[in-house]
């Protein structure tokens, strides 16, 4: 009688132990809104979605406390209110995570852009003092009528509108610099002294403009861009009594941009130095 009472005793306590020690009832859409929570509270957007994450939270314990207590039917429709609060949260996270890339994309272009502009004026200004440094060595001269390049070295023969091997590297030089303003228009001005006719000057003087004029457009000027005009043995810029003086006046001016109108009787041209014939021509 005692053993089949101790028996009865085991049983009983081994089904009261096996009844504390089991596992509540599995909830999977209690579980998918834990796991989708934790991940939501780890994003670091989740400040954004606050008060979704704090309904998500309190319902999955609510759910949790229902499911404990055997009301399965309460438990599962907080599980599905915890779901959706966290679906919101997650919505509501992925937003501003897109937003936050796309600010940053716009930040890294602004930087890159602002590189970029930041390059473009270092180089312009490299630019404008080599600009300046061969304007310079050509002793170009700033005027109410435009940069005038006086050539001092493209030689004629005396006489002659051909002009010599040594007027070749100025011009390949001022063609250069000339390509950085395609618009511009070009005026090429050719000037003689006073010796012999009138007519016989005016004549030469256009030649040799024109002539300076070819030799640009070979070189890539616009040829639409370019005139060649003949001054002849007006608006001397020296005394032509003295061969010094003719050698001046022997000249060929080109006239960048500005007022490229030829300068009148009233205002001469004064804005080159040596001529570029010998002392004895034209």
């Amino acid at each position: 009688m005692k053993a089949s009472i101790s028996v009865l005793l085991m049983a009983t306590s081994a089904m009261c132990l096996s009844a504390c020690t089991t596992t509540p009832p599995r909830n999977e859409q209690l579980e998918r809104a834990r796991a989708d929570l934790a991940q939501a509270e780890s994003s670091r957007e989740a400040g954004t979605a606050a008060p979704d994450i704090t309904a998500a939270r309190d319902a999955i314990g609510k759910a949790t406390a229902a499911l404990e207590s055997g009301k399965d039917k309460e438990a599962q429709d907080l599980s599905y209110i915890a779901l959706r609060r966290v679906q919101i949260a997650q919505q509501k996270i992925l937003t501003a995570e897109a937003n936050a890339r796309v600010q940053q994309g716009q930040q890294e272009r602004q930087q890159v852009l602002l590189q970029a502009r930041e390059r473009e004026s270092v180089q312009a200004q490299q630019r404008a003092g080599q600009l300046q440094s061969e304007l310079a060595a050509l002793k170009a001269k700033k005027t109410d009528r435009g940069i005038v390049f006086t050539l001092q070295d493209v030689l004629f023969e005396t006489g002659q509108a051909t002009l010599k091997p040594g007027a070749m590297q100025t011009l390949d030089r001022i063609a250069k610099l000339l390509e950085q303003s395609p618009q511009q228009q070009v005026t090429i001005e050719g000037y003689t002294d006073s010796v012999g006719s009138e007519e016989y000057n005016q004549a030469l003087s256009e030649r040799r403009a024109e002539a300076v004029r070819a030799a640009l457009v070979n070189r890539g000027v616009p040829s639409e861009k370019a005139r060649a005009v003949g001054k002849g043995e007006t608006f001397p810029v020296a005394d032509n009594n003295s061969p010094a003086g003719r050698q001046q006046n022997r000249r060929v001016e080109i006239v960048v941009a500005g007022n490229t109108q030829s300068p009148t009787a009233e205002e001469p041209s004064t804005d080159s130095s040596a001529a570029t014939d010998t002392p004895s021509g034209r």
